[in-house]
């Protein structure tokens, strides 16, 4: 594990992230390997913090991108090596702003102020811009970061790092090829002992302009993991499609799926538009003291409906979670999809209403718990690929108590 490498190196911190927390506490995964690694040696774990304390100080961290926002949790943080399990699982914009926590301290230069670094290999200092006179580093920080005992390396030695791993497929795989995989990329290639560069074009989230990154690429097979049981493996792999096969058994990053109409498109025409009543919801205090969910029409509403819900009628809602932002809790992006809900009487098939939102998974939840109760305890098929819908889903039955239980 490369987080590892400078744990010896007092004020190093290193953070592996994973989606969700439940993949970082899986059987076999990123936890349970560090912990059968480390149990042996001095270093401490912190269930709490989900962090590993080494005798230097330094500290290797567990994380978690659930949400968009998660992201936000890192703030304030300071890391020298950010790795990203699954990458295709996270959104560009958890990606990218990772890079703002990857830092080490500041070391300026007495005689003049300026910034200073220290050389990996023979651990002189040098001035980052272009003075002349002899860098004269401020002995109290210094003091600070001692170095280490073991290969006397210290902390403005080390190289900061943001590295990831990951499968082809997955939600974001679109980006994560467009960023590292280069266009004459094949999966025999991957046999091939090699490091693969890439000059990618990236839009700047906030100038809109296109930047050109320079990035590293460095492809395995099954066959490289040591851990793995090539023969279980194998016959796992077998069992799936053939896109999946492909991606997961030849690190294909070519190969989509794709799907094919299962309707006649021309006989869509032929229906005429119906103009539904746009709202939104909000909990209404009964006398007892029970919330009930109450609609408002108001112009440009997330919610469209056609038909109120009727007694007795059985609806069920098709759940939609997008990467979208929620303005109140200052999380996700501008240019995220739509989370959408389709509401349709589970009897006849008829579409009575539609939410469609550039929302958080938590807000997305919080809607969709007020529409499915009012929709007479709507039975909810939500869309769970890609893990923004694992989030929604976790948020609406564990907090916000959806009895989803009461359809089994």
């Amino acid at each position: 594990m490369g987080a590892l490498q400078y744990v010896d190196v007092p004020g190093y911190a290193a953070l592996l992230l994973r989606r969700t927390y439940a993949d970082l506490s899986l059987p076999g995964a990123l936890m349970e390997r560090a912990s059968g690694w480390l149990k042996p040696t001095p270093a401490r774990w912190s269930g709490e913090t989900k962090t590993w304390l080494f005798p230097s100080g330094a500290t290797l961290t567990f994380g978690y991108l659930e949400a968009e926002g998660d992201k936000f949790r890192y703030q304030s943080a300071e890391f020298q090596d950010i790795g990203f399990d699954e990458l295709t699982q996270f959104s560009d914009t958890q990606y990218t702003y990772l890079f703002s926590r990857l830092r080490r301290p500041t070391m300026p230069c007495v005689r003049c102020g300026q910034p200073l670094e220290m050389t990996l290999k023979d651990g002189l200092w040098i001035h980052v811009g272009e003075e002349e006179h002899q860098p004269e580093p401020d002995m109290i920080i210094l003091r600070e970061y001692p170095k280490s005992k073991e290969r006397n390396l210290s902390i403005f030695q080390v190289p900061l790092r943001m590295r990831s791993g990951t499968n082809p497929g997955g939600f974001g795989a679109e980006w994560v090829k467009n960023r590292f995989i280069p266009d004459d990329f094949l999966p025999e290639h991957a046999t091939q002992p090699r490091v693969w560069e890439k000059d990618a074009a990236i839009e700047n989230e906030e100038t809109k302009e296109t930047e050109i990154v320079h990035t590293f690429f460095v492809p395995s097979r099954k066959d490289d993991n040591p851990y793995a049981d090539k023969t279980t493996y194998e016959k796992s792999l077998s069992k799936l499609g053939y896109v999946e096969r492909q991606q997961l058994g030849k690190g294909d990053w070519s190969i989509t799926a794709t799907g094919r109409m299962r309707f006649d498109p021309e006989a869509i025409g032929k229906f005429e538009p119906v103009t539904g009543t746009d709202g939104e919801l909000f909990m209404e205090e009964e006398p007892n003291g029970r919330l009930v969910p109450m609609f408002r029409p108001r112009r440009n509403g997330i919610l469209t409906i056609w038909k109120r819900p009727e007694r007795g009628h059985l609806y069920v809602i098709g759940a939609d979670t997008a990467q979208g932002r929620d303005v109140n809790r200052g999380e996700g992006t501008a240019k995220g999809d739509f989370s959408v809900d389709q509401v349709r009487d589970a009897d006849t098939g008829e579409q009575v209403a539609r939410l469609r939102a550039r929302i958080s998974e938590r807000a997305h939840a919080e809607q969709l718990n007020m529409l499915a109760r009012w929709y007479n305890l709507a039975f909810v098929v939500p869309e769970i690929a890609g893990g923004y819908g694992t989030a929604m889903l976790d948020h609406l039955i564990l907090d916000l108590l959806y009895p989803i239980g009461r359809f089994n």
